[in-house]
């Protein structure tokens, strides 16, 4: 009789930043004792474009058997995530942690005994946090490389067909500074916000590291990092307080690059430290 094979379970990676929320920053690997048990059981592990799935052999040792037939008996499937882009904490929502000594741990039956999971989910809250990062050595005990996560399916009775890792965007103040003369000589200018007509806080000035100053602007709020900006800002002169007959200067202001760390300093008017997405205009 031929093979067939039938979906036990998937698993899809998700993170907030990308317009569709697909993540396929991660690669997967499983361990060669995983992918013995899997020949074991009559498993089948194939990776997707944002994460994986587990299928089952639907007849196996002489016999037909259902999803049903092979959660009876519990066993684990430990799979190894490895991170593949390197910009990922500048726009993921991770508090800092000790990534040489520390690893992701995600699991359908959490390592803390008096914590319960959300259904469908791998971490214990509803975006993967640092709930979900435990100390290397609780886990690895084998001299090989430390992974960036490891990934624990039970295969039980309470297994479901669908299981998500979610990342949060990073959400940061954004500020704008304009370097060029040109702007600096512009009347009343402002960094407006299109969708509800709100305005940054500004201008003000800022010192740059190589002694020149910039009018800056400084959203109000934290923004979500995005991939895909829908709503753009738009940097405007003769602006007043009742919106009408301003200049419109810069039509859709760039969004913040995930890829560059600022040098400068990171301090509020109020000289108490936020996080700052630095977007220069020249």
């Amino acid at each position: 009789m031929n093979d067939q094979f039938e979906v036990l379970t998937n698993v899809i990676f998700k993170h907030s930043y990308f317009p569709d929320a697909k993540f396929n920053g991660l690669s997967v690997k499983a361990k060669d004792s995983c992918l013995h048990m899997m020949a074991n059981q009559g498993l089948l592990f194939k990776t997707t474009k944002d994460g994986f799935q587990v299928l089952f052999n639907t007849y196996f040792a002489g016999r037909e058997r259902s999803r049903e037939d092979v959660l009876k008996s519990p066993f684990p499937l430990l799979f190894h995530l490895q991170l593949m882009i390197p910009a990922f904490y500048n726009y993921t929502e991770i508090a800092p942690y000790d990534v040489a000594q520390s690893v992701f741990y995600f699991s359908n039956i959490s390592p803390d005994p008096e914590v319960t999971l959300s259904p469908g989910m791998l971490h214990h809250e509803e975006h993967v946090s640092n709930k979900d990062v435990y100390p290397a050595d609780r886990f690895i005990r084998e001299s090989f490389s430390k992974p960036f996560g490891l990934l624990n399916l039970w295969v039980n009775n309470e297994m479901e067909k669908m299981y998500a890792v979610s990342f949060a965007a990073k959400a940061t103040f954004w500020r704008y500074s304009f370097v060029s003369d040109f702007y600096r000589e512009l009347s009343n200018p402002a960094v407006i916000d299109i969708k509800d007509r709100d305005t940054f806080e500004g201008p003000d000035e800022l010192m740059l590291p190589d002694g020149r100053t910039a009018l800056s602007f400084t959203s109000k709020n934290k923004i979500n990092l995005s991939r895909s900006f829908s709503d753009p800002f738009q940097f405007v002169e003769n602006y007043t307080s009742k919106m009408e007959n301003y200049k419109v200067v810069i039509r859709a202001l760039p969004v913040p690059d995930i890829n560059t760390i600022s040098k400068v300093g990171s301090l509020s008017k109020d000289q108490t430290r936020r996080d700052f997405s630095e977007i220069f205009i020249y």
